[in-house]
């Protein structure tokens, strides 16, 4: 398996502590040196531009923290297998 994306967490605490937490999605390409294989959207047969990518992440936000909120993160593990599972036309 390849790396397709990452989180990425930083903080400071001068003046104040803050924290930016992010994500990237290697849409188009992936870097060639890392530790780890990578691989992007492209190569996997999916293109897609960055705005396209952000779009559905954002439209999926809403419904992936209301799924948080009802059960947390087993919960969420569950129905995104369901997810999986009718995108690859299994019954449920």
């Amino acid at each position: 398996a390849a790396k397709l994306a990452g989180i990425l967490i930083e903080g400071d605490n001068a003046p104040d502590f803050l924290v930016a937490i992010g994500i990237g999605v290697n849409c188009a390409s992936h870097p060639a040196a890392t530790a780890f294989p990578a691989t992007d959207l492209a190569a996997a047969g999916a293109i897609v531009t960055p705005g396209q990518a952000f779009a559905a992440l954002a439209a999926a936000m809403p419904r992936r923290l209301a799924q948080w909120r009802r059960g947390g993160r087993g919960r969420c593990k569950k129905e995104a297998k369901t997810q999986q599972g009718k995108m690859r036309g299994e019954k449920t």
